[in-house]
């Protein structure tokens, strides 16, 4: 790597000289990562469709649980003097809020719909 960017420089160089040249190559975590052998993956292509399908069955699975828990929540705690429209709005709403919460957590809206092969 230094030997290519000293390559790079002219004979009698400055630190602006440095620099653009290292502004030429690129960014750095890019450019190391050409030098590997095996690309650094978390989950490799050969499972990742499988990963994608498993992960859009286990997301309307678990905002369901979710949904029904916070359903029982609301049922157990309802007060007298709430109607029931009231209670089923406040289910609603922080269930769509925590399923919500949940996938942007983990960047999950960006990986299932997002991805095409």
């Amino acid at each position: 790597m230094r030997s290519t960017i000293e390559d790079m420089l002219p004979a009698d160089y400055s630190e602006d000289d440095v620099k653009s040249v290292l502004e030429k190559m690129g960014n750095p975590a890019m450019l190391a990562s050409g030098y590997q052998d095996n690309p650094l993956l978390l989950i490799g292509p050969r499972y990742f469709e499988a990963y994608l399908a498993l992960l859009k069955m286990i997301l309307p699975i678990g905002a369901l649980i979710a949904m029904i828990s916070l359903a029982a929540e609301h049922i157990f705690r309802y007060n007298e003097g709430e109607t029931v429209l009231l209670t089923l709005n406040g289910i609603i709403i922080e269930g769509v809020g925590s399923v919500w919460q949940f996938a942007m957590d983990g960047d999950l809206v960006n990986c299932l719909f997002l991805y095409s092969p």
